[in-house]
């Protein structure tokens, strides 16, 4: 469900004064405010979870707290109601189950190997395994995504060899040879290194 329409059914349920329990638990200002930015974002992240979960129990109470009122006073149920209430219990629970499978992968992702963390994307599916059924078929479509990705990518530059790109020059026992657009060198000897006299590379005596 977009993010939007969660917060949108969260707002619904404020937590009941009677409640306190049914609030985020906020880390003491004092230590907050000498976290580490990665700690903090880490527990914001939880938080989030937790206010997921915490709105799911409020509607739950709500839900409770009609049934029990109704019949002590003997009024009839609003059904449609109460069944709103139910099924938006339901959805901020389920998402907040996702959240927090998505935030196990990210506590897993730094023991995988780099070039199969792509297994840790919200893009993977969350079945009764948290990397999905068929992780084989998945770490296979990713080594064969990473060999065409090796393959075509741009290396910037590297040694040429044999005038496979003209005008460019390429040393060899000879000295540097120059290869025109034409692919045809001039032979060894041209472009050589200029000849240091002896001593020149030596530092300057004080």
């Amino acid at each position: 469900m977009p993010e939007d329409k969660l917060r949108e059914k969260s707002d619904k349920y404020k937590c009941p004064e009677n409640c306190p329990q049914l609030q985020t638990v906020r880390v003491n200002p004092e230590l907050w405010n000498n976290l580490r930015t990665a700690t903090k974002s880490r527990d914001l992240g939880l938080q989030r979870v937790q206010l997921r979960i915490l709105k799911s129990l409020t509607a739950v109470a709500q839900l409770a707290d009609k049934l029990l009122a109704a019949r002590k006073n003997q009024e009839e149920l609003n059904i449609s109601s109460l069944t709103r209430m139910a099924l938006d219990s339901f959805v901020l629970g389920a998402s907040a189950i996702q959240d927090l499978n998505i935030r196990r992968r990210d506590q897993i992702k730094p023991d995988l190997n780099k070039s199969y963390q792509q297994l840790c994307s919200s893009q993977t599916p969350v079945t009764k395994y948290l990397f999905g059924d068929d992780l084989g078929k998945a770490v296979k479509d990713i080594t064969e995504s990473n060999r065409l990705s090796h393959n075509i990518a741009f290396r910037g530059r590297g040694r040429l060899r044999g005038g496979a790109f003209p005008g460019y020059h390429t040393r060899g026992k000879g000295g540097y040879r120059h290869f025109p657009k034409n692919g045809r060198g001039l032979g060894p000897g041209k472009f050589r290194k200029k000849h240091r006299p002896q001593g020149q590379d030596k530092p300057q005596n004080a």
